[in-house]
């Protein structure tokens, strides 16, 4: 069952930090009286890495994470924010249906169930012709220009700035549309697809390469 959001936190407004703080403190009483984790699950933004809404949410949690993919594709856990452990791994798995029980018509009853999934190694991915040259330019500025990361980040590795590395596929027209919006498309899409498959990392304006 689907709980939309003005059933579960009414004439809240999911932009409003003050309105946003007062889900964050249900959720904490509730983990405090339950001795349990509390999930909150939110929408991503179409150009953003974090919840959409303000920055409360994301602050003000442990962990937060988002889950890609649709359909009968394999879904990856991406961590984004992980207070007590490291926060570049990601996670994946299928989507299986299983018979579960039968009705008083003798019908089957099913679920959806998570499927193991050991993943997939980066040398057998197949990228796009962006997604290629986009991972090769990042090699090349971390090679020339590469700044040592904080430990938290990516414990022993090299990496620029992500505005530098969307200016340079701009400078290098890895994209050959005439229009700025549709470079800017073609980049952000690349960008994510390579997130997803776990080739690079990023946070908080960074990005690194994983393999």
């Amino acid at each position: 069952m689907r709980v939309q959001d003005q059933n579960a936190f009414p004439r809240l407004r999911e932009n409003e930090s003050d309105e946003m703080s007062l889900v964050v403190m249900f959720a904490r009483e509730l983990a405090a009286i339950g001795q349990a984790a509390v999930l909150l699950l939110h929408h991503m933004p179409k150009d953003s890495s974090t919840p959409r809404g303000p920055g409360v949410l994301h602050g003000d949690a442990d962990t937060t994470m988002t889950v890609e993919g649709k359909g009968a594709k394999r879904r990856t856990i991406r961590l984004l924010k992980n207070r007590n452990g490291a926060s570049d791994g990601t996670i994946t798995f299928g989507i299986g249906i299983e018979t579960v029980g039968r009705d008083e018509d003798g019908d089957a009853i099913t679920a959806a169930i998570a499927t193991e999934d050991a993943g997939t190694e980066v040398g057998t991915i197949a990228l796009t012709r962006t997604e290629s040259e986009l991972r090769r330019l990042l090699v090349d500025l971390t090679t020339s220009e590469g700044q040592q990361l904080p430990l938290e980040f990516q414990d022993g590795s090299k990496g620029i700035a992500e505005k530098r590395w969307r200016d340079e596929f701009d400078n290098e027209r890895l994209s050959t549309s005439s229009r700025k919006d549709s470079r800017d498309r073609a980049f952000r899409r690349a960008y994510k697809n390579l997130r997803i498959h776990g080739i690079v990392g990023a946070r908080q304006g960074w990005v690194w390469l994983t393999d």
